[in-house]
């Protein structure tokens, strides 16, 4: 079940990766303005107020945000917030409403915030479909069972499973495969892990 942060947090966000503000999303979509402010988000008597679903469905038109992302980018979302890699000092946030203007939060920084991207060509096979899309966000740390998608040295774009970390080795495995490789971690660019895949 989706929380209240977490729709919310998928709104915000989805405004980000478009380069709008939660109300130029609702401009977007041909929504009132003021429909996402952050002030209508919870009643005056603190009871909290959530988005109507044909709200959402023309977010997700305006966006072209399939249904099927949805929810993993909402818990992904959500996951990354409360780490707090995904917002910005109050203040420092981009917005074209008032309301929102200094706001503890301001907009999701697109280097952490989680990306769509299709599965590499060197993945394809019995495990993923050249069809398939994944949800993706920088890594800083990994952990054995993790799947990563990396840049390799001589610019080979990888998506592997962690078998064993050190701070300076990592062993991979293609997923569904058996062989391991000892991979330095200096040797890698721009890792990120697998938050989830549509298989």
């Amino acid at each position: 079940m989706l929380t209240h942060d977490q729709i919310w947090g998928m709104i915000d966000w989805l405004a980000a990766r478009h380069g709008l503000s939660p109300s130029g999303l609702a401009k977007r979509a041909g929504l009132d303005p003021t429909t996402f402010n952050r002030s209508k988000r919870t009643g005056g008597d603190g009871r909290l107020r959530w988005p109507s679903t044909e709200s959402l469905a023309k977010v997700l038109e305006a966006t072209n945000t399939p249904l099927s992302e949805f929810g993993a980018l909402a818990v992904a979302v959500d996951h990354k917030a409360r780490a707090g890699f995904l917002r910005h000092p109050a203040g420092t946030g981009f917005t074209d409403d008032p309301d929102e203007a200094g706001e503890a939060g301001g907009m999701m920084d697109p280097v952490w915030a989680p990306h769509v991207v299709p599965v590499p060509p060197s993945a394809v096979g019995p495990f993923f479909r050249a069809r398939d899309r994944l949800i993706v966000v920088r890594a800083a740390r990994v952990e054995p069972g993790d799947r990563i998608l990396a840049r390799t040295a001589d610019g080979e774009t990888i998506l592997r499973e962690i078998v064993s970390a050190t701070d300076t080795h990592l062993a991979l495995r293609a997923p569904g495969g058996a062989k391991e490789d000892l991979v330095e971690r200096s040797a890698l660019s721009d890792m990120s892990r697998v938050l989830w895949a549509s298989q």
